[in-house]
């Protein structure tokens, strides 16, 4: 499926490493960016991620709440990404890749 402007997310409900029930919509208003990475060790992804983390004030002046899906079990997850501290996003393991199939997110090199 492709998603254009304008579009209605796809529906999910899973829960991210900490625990916590995950949507696509928000009760409270605020926008849901979503944001797909490969592997916990992905360099480029984690360079991403520190990005997001560093822009944080901005995305919750814009009322964006992030929610970053990697394809890496929740404890290689865990593991990797210690590196960043406390991060302020809800992190999502997508070992079996069922959020990147319902999103049409395709793998690359």
């Amino acid at each position: 499926m492709k998603v254009n402007l304008g579009d209605k997310s796809p529906y999910f409900n899973v829960k991210d490493v900490e625990n916590n029930l995950q949507f696509p919509y928000s009760a409270d208003g605020k926008y849901k960016l979503l944001t797909f990475f490969r592997h916990a060790g992905c360099p480029p992804c984690n360079l991403r991620l520190h990005y997001l983390i560093g822009n944080k004030e901005i995305l919750d002046k814009h009322n964006i709440e992030v929610l970053c899906v990697f394809e890496s079990s929740r404890e290689n997850i865990l593991d990797h990404l210690s590196q960043h501290g406390k991060i302020p996003y809800s992190i999502i393991s997508d070992r079996d890749r069922e959020l990147y199939n319902l999103y049409n997110v395709k793998p690359s090199l």
